[in-house]
């Protein structure tokens, strides 16, 4: 229900706030919508194979709101429609804001973006209220997020699930579907997505409780990558 928009972005105090607003938004491509958002990306600025991913942030409140941090794919080497992969370092539906879901999802045969994924949900002890470090640390045989040095889920080698294990096959473009290690195996850098929005496919519209605007505060995003890997800067 929103697009995002360059005056919703606010640097202050070595912070930045990503806003989600009420009011009628002109949004490229000439759609009006009812809501404005937020995105901050570092395509063609920053990007990386493997590493430690981390965001300190406080997310945005309220029904309808949604707060995300993705690392998507600069070349997506596998095909698109999720054949490349997506890494979810933290959503949060801001109608339970102390509850954060760390994701990874790619393509099996006959499926499209997100199909085929594992996922996991942690609380945050505020209710989302204060700032929280969120973790990705993204090696060859492993992907594991944390929230403030708790780990929650832990992917891999050694992990819960293995990513990227797709059936035998081909999908219906013709593209072979990605075999674990792939689509996350190294040759593939990705660049982060920050962003706030509001009302989608996976949170509800906001209510006449929701205050606006809603602030997904982000104070520190770093990334440190092991001597070696794939990275641009």
């Amino acid at each position: 229900l929103s697009c995002a928009t360059p005056q919703n972005v606010e640097v202050a105090d070595g912070k930045v706030d990503l806003l989600a607003t009420t009011g009628q938004e002109a949004c490229p491509g000439g759609n009006d919508r009812s809501y404005g958002g937020a995105t901050l990306r570092t395509r063609s600025k920053f990007s990386s194979a493997f590493g430690r991913f981390v965001v300190r942030a406080k997310v945005a409140p309220g029904v309808g709101v949604r707060s995300t941090v993705s690392l998507l794919p600069t070349q997506e080497r596998y095909g698109g429609n999720g054949l490349s992969g997506e890494l979810t370092l933290l959503d949060v539906d801001g109608s339970d804001p102390g509850g954060v879901v760390g994701r990874a999802s790619w393509a099996e045969p006959g499926c499209g973006d997100g199909c085929s994924a594992e996922s996991a949900t942690t609380a945050l002890p505020d209710d989302g209220n204060g700032f929280h470090t969120f973790q990705l640390e993204w090696s060859p045989t492993a992907l594991i997020w944390s929230v403030d040095g708790e780990p929650y889920l832990d992917l891999g080698e050694r992990g819960s699930a293995r990513w990227g294990s797709a059936h035998p096959g081909k999908l219906p473009d013709g593209l072979a579907a990605p075999l674990y290690p792939a689509p996350f195996d190294g040759s593939n850098p990705m660049y982060l997505v920050l962003s706030t929005t509001v009302g989608d496919d996976w949170v509800r519209p906001p209510s006449d409780n929701t205050e606006f605007p809603s602030a997904f505060t982000i104070d520190s995003v770093r990334v440190y990558a092991p001597e070696g890997a794939s990275r641009d800067a």
